[in-house]
């Protein structure tokens, strides 16, 4: 286990009840400039910056009042050289045998290339004339799951709105749609 902890390409790290790294893999060298000996005593939110300690405290806090694990929780790390690093943390809480709190494992993995390509995409999408959709094909039937923001001057609905609506009708100006169902036979 321990080499195919050290060789993943995400950071494995285990903390104590107060949130201390107890265990950090070679990994956090590589995604945060960090040597493992340079994180162990130090808590993960002392290698975030301070507004997004104070974000991620919050939510750790009720995690762990409750020892729920937690997936893919985004945040915002500031590697060794000053660059900030959009990591995604999942961990699971490390009970004793009488169900005490006694840390957490985890890992992170990075994810800001991913974050900055989706921000130009929707950077473009946004700027685009045409109205962006993203549907969900099933056997039975098809769901908007994400719409770009320009569609409120061109349908009428904000972006909220399209997404509560039947993939049909979410495309088209209500007006239209009104019509639609005029059409159809009792």
């Amino acid at each position: 286990f321990r080499s195919l902890v050290e060789t993943t390409f995400d950071w494995i790290w285990e903390t104590d009840a107060a949130g201390v790294i107890t265990y950090s893999s070679p990994k956090v060298k590589d995604l945060l400039g960090w040597e493992p000996a340079d994180v162990l005593g130090r808590q993960l939110l002392d290698l975030m910056p301070e507004e997004e300690a104070r974000r991620m405290g919050a939510v750790m806090a009720e995690n762990t009042r409750h020892r729920q694990p937690f997936a893919a929780l985004e945040n915002v790390n500031r590697h060794r050289d000053g660059t900030l690093v959009v990591m995604e943390t999942s961990g699971v809480p490390i009970l004793s045998s009488s169900g005490d709190l006694l840390g957490y494992r985890g890992m992170g993995r990075d994810v800001t290339e991913r974050k900055r390509a989706q921000r130009e995409g929707e950077r473009f999408v946004s700027c685009s004339p045409v109205v962006t959709y993203a549907l969900a094909v099933y056997p039975d039937r098809m769901e908007v799951t994400w719409v770009s923001e320009n569609i409120l001057p061109l349908t009428g609905y904000t972006p909220q709105e399209a997404l509560a609506r039947p993939w049909f009708f979410a495309v088209i100006h209500p007006e239209d749609a009104a019509k639609v169902v005029a059409a159809q036979p009792s």
